[in-house]
């Protein structure tokens, strides 16, 4: 176990990390008070001094291309989310679905398969600890009653930095429960650096 450990921790360093992506800007619509809001930010843990690596505490840049959620339910009646019907979709219009629990820690345990090198291993304390914030921040499926918010991440495998022009995030899995209406969204993004 302990030389696992210590494979593991060697490979984070040298990984290619996700690429940075910001959103395309967008024309805002009009307020409306009784609307299904969501609220996408990718996350970008790479950097000393990372927001988004104390908020979540991993470096999840160097094993996933990940976003932040937050999905609000504005009207009247209960919504049903579920996280696995999203897409992301790659410049040459490839679409990834998100990673479900197994596959992000297997992810997180083998790099993806990458060969990474670091100088300071990780702990199996600190392996442990990890497993378990990636467990506890991925967005899970369920009802959305009319007021109430759910929120969390969705991981995706990384995203090359040879084939990241444009993304999209295509949200395909909010139905509202009484009349089965579901509910798309679609946010796109650009690269801010591409080899």
């Amino acid at each position: 176990m302990s030389i696992f450990i210590f494979f593991m921790a060697l490979m984070v360093s040298c990984a290619p990390l996700s690429p940075t992506l910001s959103p395309v800007p967008q024309p805002s619509g009009p307020s409306e008070p009784e609307v299904i809001q969501v609220v996408v930010k990718p996350i970008v843990t790479k950097g000393f001094g990372s927001e988004d690596e104390r908020k979540w505490g991993v470096d999840l840049s160097a094993y996933f291309t990940a976003f932040e959620l937050r999905v609000r339910n504005r009207t009247s009646q209960e919504i049903f989310f579920n996280p696995s019907l999203a897409r992301l979709m790659d410049e040459k219009n490839e679409s990834r679905s998100p990673l479900n629990e197994e596959e992000s820690l297997n992810h997180y345990q083998t790099a993806n398969g990458n060969p990474i090198i670091t100088l300071v291993p990780k702990s199996r304390e600190r392996v442990e600890e990890e497993t378990r914030k990636i467990k506890e921040a991925r967005l899970s499926s369920g009802a959305i009653a009319p007021g109430g918010q759910k929120e969390g991440i969705l991981l995706f495998e990384k995203i090359s930095p040879t084939r990241c022009g444009t993304v999209i995030l295509e949200l395909n899995g909010i139905t509202v429960v009484e009349s089965g209406e579901v509910k798309k969204f679609s946010f796109p993004f650009i690269c801010d650096e591409k080899n």
